[in-house]
This record gives structure tokens, C-alpha cells and sequence, in this order.
């Protein structure tokens, strides 16, 4: 690929960034990478943030709960302590009864204001964007094939205005901080598979470093879900029992108690969306296996053939795309429903349903929000969090274990 036609410096980067050594002369994907490294590092932080100070607010509610019960229904541990303790301990108890709310309450109104529910799930839509355009980019494929070197670089600052405006945050905020100078070059070939990031990028190192191991990827993502959908399950079968069994003795204090663990456990599960992802990331390991599959149908010829090189790349990234996609869609109802639960658990209404939607409407670019998902209640949760479909059996490919990378961990550092 050209890049002896650089577009005008974008705006957003310093003299420095753009001069670094080790840099391209393509300023545009330069831009490119910075955007994807920002939002890539705000999507980190932001969940990170988003997870922490939820679980502490839903511990802090279990808490209120367990001494609302354990000390108002003269349960012989609320007899035996008192007696030891003595009357100043009681009204310890009561002060931690009134305090526990307001600080949940304080908490969730700081969340509400500096760490919205959806805006990790928006910086990683919009860093996943930038790394499929990146690819077909590089590699030259989709509307990037047999286009001049200057067309390409609108095409690709025109993703990334699209990319930034989903989000709806300016990329110069302290939300999504300018990398570090000095170490910008190794940021981005820590990312890159090529451990380059810039130039062309062919076509076997694309396969065997991108669609293989994204596929492979999927599939331990899925199967790692999974797993842990199941444990939160029987935590939530087994409470349930002891729930019936304290029943059955005739503690009823206790049956509450229970009750209330129930909540917070289901809570829990859908604030870390377990077995709300391991069916997306498995259609998507399918499909790529099948696209694969039909790819090594043709003889070496029609594969050798660049046309049909940059087609394969294209539907490819459209799988890919097909994929954050349908978790934006998901993950956004599931953020709505974490903050409906959330209200209960403070004792409040539940949020505006109007403030979580569907994926884009334009597939993957507009901005806006199209649909209204329904509230969820703790019923729905407990429903959603007791089915399991069985996931289908691993997938195989052709790849000798020298072309394989180690697996990705995390979705939000599988390289681009």
C-alpha cells in the first residue's frame, strides 16, 4: 500500500506524536492508531470502574439487609451479642442501618454522574470499529481495494469521525488521554500482529494471525462464559435450597436472609454478564470455521488471485463486525437491566428505560439510540441466569501449532 499521499495532520495529535521516530509518514493511520489505543484504554478503565464501585454498592445493600435482619428479629445471634455488647452496640447497628444507604446512595450518584453504566461498552464498540477498518486498511480489502493511497486515507478518517461520533465524547478529554510520547511507537506494535502497524499487511500473516486467532479466541471466551455461568448457577441452586431447607425448620429469619443473597447473587451475575456472551462468541467462531472452510474449497490458483484475497479479508471483517454488533446490542440491554436491579437494591424506581438501547440502526455508525428495551426485573434475572444452552463442540482448523500466537485473555487486548 502507497503512502506517498499523506493527508493534512490530524488535529488531535501533538507535533511530537506525529514526529516520533519509528512513526509512518501515513498520518492518517497514525490517527488512526491513537484513536484505537484511546478508547481501547478508556474501555479498560471504564468497566474496570463501572464493575468495582457497582459490586461495592450491591455488598454494601446485602450488608444493610443482613443486620436489618439478623438484629430486628430477635435471632439468638441479635440475643447473644446484644447481651455480651451491651446497649451502645445496638445503637451502633442502628447508625450503620442508616448509614449504609447513604453511602450506597452517595456512591451510585457519583457512578451516575462520572462513570455512566454504558460508556465502557461504547469506547470498546468504538475501539473494535477502528481495529476492523485498520485491517482492511492495511491489507487493502472492502472499500480500500484498488483505490489511490490518498482516497483510502479520506475513507479512513471518515471511519474514525464515524468511530468518535458513536461514542459521542471529544477524543481530546480526560476521558481518553493522548498516549505517552515517548512510548507511542511501542504501544502500537504491541498491538499490532505484525508487531509493526504499519504498511501492507499480507494476506497469510492475516490468516494465520487474525482470523485464526480471533476464531480461536472466540472459543475460549465462550467456553469460559459458560463455565462460569454454570458456578454462579449452582451458587444461586444452593441458596435456594438452604432458603427451603431454613423453611422447613422454621427460620424464618433466616429464609429472608436468603432471599436477600438470591438477589445479590443474580445481581452480581448480570453486572459481569455471565452466560449473556458465550452463544455470540460461539456463532461467531462457527462462522468463521465455515468461511475458512470454503476458502480452502478453491484450488491455488483462484486463492493466489488478489481480488479474491480482498474479498475473503471483507466478509472476514464483516463476521467480526456482525459480532460487536450483536454484543453492543446485548450488552446495552444488560447495562440497563444491572441499573434497574441496582435501583431495587437502593430501594428506588428503576432508571428511565429509554436510557439503554439496541445496537446502531446504520449497522455499526450511527450514533443514535433506535429501540427501548423492556425493564427487568428480578424475576426476569433470576430466569435469564437459570438457562443454559449446551454450547457445541470445539472447533478444529488446519493451523500447525508454530503459527499460533498464546491466547488473548481479554477482548480488549486481542491485537489488531
Amino acid at each position: 500500500m502507497s503512502t506517498d499521499t499523506a493527508l493534512q495532520s490530524p488535529p488531535n495529535m501533538s507535533e511530537s506524536q506525529l514526529n516520533a521516530p519509528g512513526l509512518s509518514s501515513d498520518y492518517t493511520l497514525r490517527s488512526a492508531w491513537i484513536h484505537f489505543l484511546q478508547f481501547d484504554t478508556a474501555a479498560n478503565k471504564q468497566k474496570y470502574k463501572h464493575v468495582r464501585i457497582r459490586t461495592v454498592v450491591l455488598m454494601l445493600a446485602f450488608l444493610t439487609s443482613f443486620i436489618s435482619i439478623i438484629f430486628t428479629s430477635n435471632t439468638i445471634i441479635a440475643l447473644l451479642v446484644s447481651s455480651v455488647l451491651g446497649a451502645g452496640f445496638t445503637e451502633l447497628v442502628r447508625f450503620a442501618l442508616f448509614l449504609f444507604p447513604l453511602i450506597s446512595t452517595g456512591i451510585m450518584a457519583y457512578a451516575t454522574q462520572f462513570i455512566p453504566s454504558q460508556s465502557w461498552a461504547k469506547y470498546r464498540y468504538s475501539a473494535e470499529l477502528i481495529r476492523r477498518e485498520i485491517f482492511l486498511y492495511r491489507t487493502e480489502a472492502g472499500d480500500y481495494f484498488s483505490k489511490s493511497a490518498e482516497e483510502n486515507q479520506k475513507s479512513l478518517s471518515a471511519a474514525l469521525t464515524k468511530a468518535g461520533n458513536f461514542s459521542g465524547l471529544n477524543i481530546t478529554t480526560d476521558e481518553l488521554p493522548l498516549p505517552d510520547d515517548e512510548n507511542l511507537v511501542k504501544q502500537i506494535q504491541s498491538v499490532s500482529i505484525d508487531k509493526n502497524g504499519f504498511g501492507k499487511l499480507d494476506f497469510d500473516t492475516y490468516v494465520t494471525k487474525r482470523l485464526i486467532e480471533q476464531k480461536k479466541w472466540y472459543q475460549d471466551k465462550s467456553y469460559g462464559d459458560y463455565r462460569k455461568m454454570q458456578r454462579w448457577q449452582l451458587a444461586n441452586l444452593i441458596i435456594v435450597a438452604a432458603g427451603s431447607l431454613l423453611t422447613f425448620l422454621h427460620f424464618e429469619a433466616w429464609v429472608a436472609l436468603t432471599t436477600t443473597a438470591v438477589f445479590t447473587v443474580t445481581a452480581l451475575a448480570t453486572l459481569m454478564m455471565y452466560g449473556r456472551t458465550y452463544n455470540i462468541y460461539l456463532k461467531a467462531a462457527q462462522d468463521v470455521e465455515l468461511h475458512y472452510r470454503e476458502w480452502n474449497i478453491h484450488d491455488q490458483a483462484f486463492r493466489n488471485i488478489p481480488k479474491n484475497q480482498a474479498d475473503f479479508i471483507e466478509k472476514a471483517e464483516g463476521i467480526f463486525g456482525n459480532e460487536i454488533d450483536v454484543w453492543m446490542s446485548q450488552t446495552r440491554d444488560l447495562l440497563t437491566q444491572s441499573d434497574n436491579t441496582m435501583s431495587q437494591a437502593l430501594g428506588g424506581a428503576p432508571p428511565d428505560k429509554g436510557s439503554a438501547s439496541a445496537a446502531p440502526a446504520d449497522s455499526k455508525w450511527a450514533g443514535e439510540d433506535t429501540q427501548e428495551p423492556p425493564a427487568v426485573g428480578l424475576a426476569d434475572a433470576e430466569d435469564d441466569l437459570a438457562v443454559i444452552n449446551t454450547p457445541a463442540p470445539p472447533i478444529t482448523d488446519n493451523t500447525s501449532e508454530n503459527d499460533k500466537e498464546p491466547k488473548q485473555e481479554e477482548k480488549e487486548t486481542l491485537p489488531a
